[in-house]
């Protein structure tokens, strides 16, 4: 199994960790409205498939 130092994993870490850092200070997050707005996204999205004709019964 190879190693997040050898799949170059650690500067990609070091520099997702930066650009974190570097984007503001961190806010909390409302998980219930998170999930909330990405079922409304996701019936919004099966009704449209509805309406253009694609079968939405096995999409879960």
């Amino acid at each position: 199994m190879t190693g997040i130092a050898e799949a170059g994993g650690i500067a990609k870490l070091q520099a997702l960790w930066t650009e974190g850092k570097a984007s503001g200070e961190p806010t909390e997050v409302d998980f219930d409205q998170v999930l909330k707005d990405a079922r409304q996204e996701l019936e919004s999205a099966r009704t449209l498939a509805r309406q253009i004709g694609l079968d939405t019964d096995n999409a879960d």
